[in-house]
């Protein structure tokens, strides 16, 4: 393909838009890209899946581009919400701040969440508890690109699922002196939300630069009397722990140095106070019983990066340079309380446990490309980071009932502890024939853990070093200029986290005792895939078959032993889990402005251990279907959409119980929304979830009940100047 091109390097000097390795000529045809669904549009640009800018069409991967324009118009809580209406991929947890991603089955620390193509991953959390989305304000965000399946080879550890990179709004703005901005507000009947947003940016010469601010206040929703599976509401409850006050402040300037070199420094800040995993009181179900609340009473994450950026070079050794360097904190308080009745008549627990976790990292990323003879462009670099975490644990657990009251106090849990990371990787894209592009690449990881000497923990400190290879080959052949088959292979990782390799006392549920295991294995995944895209004048389609088998799984197991009348359970190894499934998409677009889109996805997981077989838990839904018709006004004025997403029943899950039965419910979901410009720069949105104020929870949070709110309204103003 790159020996088309008469002067390779004019591409790389204009990489952010035209760098993508395709000329006009091979660009499909049809409707103008600005008319287009964000979601489906195969003529948009992805830097994500192979560090290059390169068209989707032309990308041998499932990349799913998500950006401001769907942002404005479906007005999310944080970024997570919007994957529930996008082929494989759903969402975990409810509540204005806690909703977290999940890709193909998989969801917190095996999958990569990266701002800017730098990671947010805390290498503090539990496996299962990736970090927040909410750190990133949507009012800064350009788009999110969502890539599916391994991606080690360009991201390192974590990345076993997937990758979610978050790209915010660039900082670099051609043009004269200019100051631009944009302010909205925001009201959300659910839990009678109010959110408020201001950017500012512009460019003085050399200099361009932009600042972001948005506060946030919400109370916990409602979810609405109804059936669901075997569980009946009466009438409609209140879901504790989903509200927050929360508020953002970025800022970030450029200087162009010349032409070809520039450099730039960003801030950015997130605080956020009473947010919680959410619950429902065991009353107003009609299943009394213990209640589990976990609670994040505050949390303050900062992150200051310095960056250079190099183009159209023309050195021996690269043509294109980026490199930029980091350090960030994050500190977060987290309760678990768990009271209620214990066995007989007259028994109770009350566990309180308070721990506090302060993280602070360092880390760089050094991208470089060049073109290596007439058809081949090389990517190589080298990344690193190292966290490092010191926390406190006050847990006391109190037990009533069985004579005496019982009670039991426990300090930290987790050492303080140091988490490094190095890793260097080349990827290299190739045209042996004209219609066949053919990228290879490869990555080395080296990983070190270590426990530090801390009060309250008299275990003997451990140092373990991982040291990982990981390929991937991917292909893409053009069948003609509107169809492309693709096939990929690739291999993941991923390192026990600190908290899966140190934790070792009374569960924060005050139900089991955790013991460590300091034989704990990485986990290493194979993904294979294969898609067929279509990019025509009025469809657009796409359809992939995946596999994606995850080796040395760690997942917690009981023992069998008790310590202190405690079931003891510790992180294992199973030998296997299988994820398989088939994504499939397609947009019409019909005349006089109207669209039609739908899209179909299918998983099922299996774990294989050495003492038998049994069903994934139900993390994610096993068959969805979605459907949505709109209107767009190609002159901007307006646009409205009406969307069915139908998720099927689901009887594989393992859950040890659920209100909702034994089964994971079939439901629908309606929504509607519509943007309009009522004057120049000013619109208004109005976005309607739960159409028909149904009772129902999303898969992910059936085991742990947690239902979605009733009718939510949604309207937001926003006027730019």
């Amino acid at each position: 393909m790159f020996r088309r091109f008469p002067n390779a390097l004019s591409v790389l000097t204009l990489f952010s838009v035209a760098a993508n390795p395709l000329n006009a000529q091979q660009r499909p045809t049809g409707v103008d890209s600005t008319t287009r669904d964000s979601v489906f549009r195969l003529a948009a640009i992805s830097v994500t899946a192979s560090r290059t800018a390169v068209a989707l069409f032309y990308t041998p991967a499932h990349v799913s581009i998500l950006d401001a324009g769907l942002i404005s118009r479906t007005r999310p809580n944080n970024i997570a919400d919007l994957f529930l209406d996008v082929p494989g991929l759903d969402a975990e947890g409810v509540g204005a701040a806690q909703r977290k991603p999940v890709i193909r089955g998989m969801i917190g620390q095996r999958l990569l969440l990266l701002e800017d193509g730098l990671r947010l991953n805390n290498t503090r959390r539990e496996q299962d508890r990736g970090e927040t989305p909410a750190l990133i304000g949507l009012e800064r965000i350009e788009r999110i690109e969502v890539v599916r399946g391994a991606s080690s080879v360009l991201y390192g550890s974590d990345a076993v699922g997937g990758v979610i990179n978050v790209i915010t709004r660039p900082t670099d703005r051609s043009g004269p002196d200019q100051i631009h901005g944009r302010i909205t507000g925001q009201y959300s009947s659910a839990g009678e939300q109010r959110r408020s947003e201001l950017s500012l940016w512009g460019a003085l010469g050399r200099l361009s630069f932009s600042v972001d601010g948005s506060y946030r206040n919400a109370d916990p929703y409602s979810a609405p009397a109804g059936q669901f599976g075997d569980l009946s509401l009466a009438s409609k409850a209140t879901v504790n722990d989903t509200g927050v006050e929360d508020f953002s402040i970025n800022g970030s300037a450029q200087y162009a140095i010349s032409e070809r070199h520039s450099v730039s420094l960003k801030q950015s800040f997130y605080n956020a106070k009473e947010a919680g995993f959410g619950f429902v009181d065991p009353n107003d179900l009609g299943a009394p019983g213990l209640t589990v609340q976990l609670l994040f009473p505050n949390q303050d994450f900062a992150r200051t990066t310095l960056s250079y950026k190099a183009r159209d070079l023309r050195s021996p050794l690269t043509d294109r340079l980026e490199i930029a360097a980091y350090s960030q904190s994050n500190e977060r308080d987290f309760n678990t309380i768990v009271s209620g009745p214990l066995g007989p008549p007259g028994a109770a627990l009350n566990s309180i446990t308070e721990n506090f976790t302060d993280l602070d990292t360092k880390g760089y990323r050094l991208d470089a490309q060049k073109f290596v003879g007439t058809g081949v462009l090389l990517t190589y670099g080298s990344d690193f980071f190292q966290d490092r975490s010191t926390n406190t644990d006050v847990s006391t657990r109190t037990v009533t009932g069985f004579g005496p009251p019982s009670t039991t106090t426990s300090g930290t849990r987790v050492p303080d502890a140091v988490f490094s990371s190095a890793g260097f990787f080349a990827q290299g894209r190739i045209t042996p024939v004209s219609r066949l592009d053919i990228t290879l690449g490869a990555r080395f990881q080296s990983v070190k853990i270590s426990s530090h000497t801390t009060a309250g923990i008299t275990g003997p400190l451990v140092s373990k070093s991982d040291r990982t290879v990981v390929g991937a080959a991917n292909l893409l052949f053009r069948v003609n200029d509107r169809i492309n088959l693709v096939s990929s292979v690739g291999r993941a990782f991923r390192s026990p986290n600190l908290v899966e390799s140190f934790f070792q006392g009374v569960s924060p549920d005050g139900r089991a005792y955790w013991s460590v295991n300091p034989d704990l294995e990485p986990e290493t995944s194979l993904n294979s895939e294969v898609g067929l895209k279509y990019f025509g004048n009025d469809i657009e389609f796409e359809g992939y078959l995946f596999r994606n088998n995850v080796f040395n799984g760690i997942t917690d197991l009981e023992t069998g032993a008790i310590v202190n009348g405690l079931p003891v359970r510790q992180n294992q190894n199973l030998d296997e889990i299988r994820f398989n499934g088939f994504e499939l998409a397609g947009k019409f677009y019909l005349p006089a402005g109207l669209y039609a889109a739908v899209d179909w996805s299918h998983l099922t997981g299996v774990a294989d251990t050495s003492v038998g077989s049994s069903t994934i838990p139900g993390e994610t839904y096993s068959t969805r279907l979605g459907a949505r018709l709109g209107y767009i006004n190609t002159g901007g004025g307006l646009s409205a959409d009406y969307g069915i997403r139908y998720t099927s029943k689901k009887d594989d899950v393992d859950w040890r119980s659920s209100p909702v039965g034994v089964s994971a419910p079939a439901y629908t979901v309606h929504s509607a929304r519509v943007q309009v410009a009522v004057l120049p720069q000013k619109t208004v949105t109005i976005s309607v979830n739960n159409v028909f104020d149904e009772l129902y929870a999303e898969t992910a949070n059936m085991a742990f009940f947690r239902p979605e709110p009733g009718r939510n309204v949604t309207i937001a103003i926003g006027a730019e100047f």
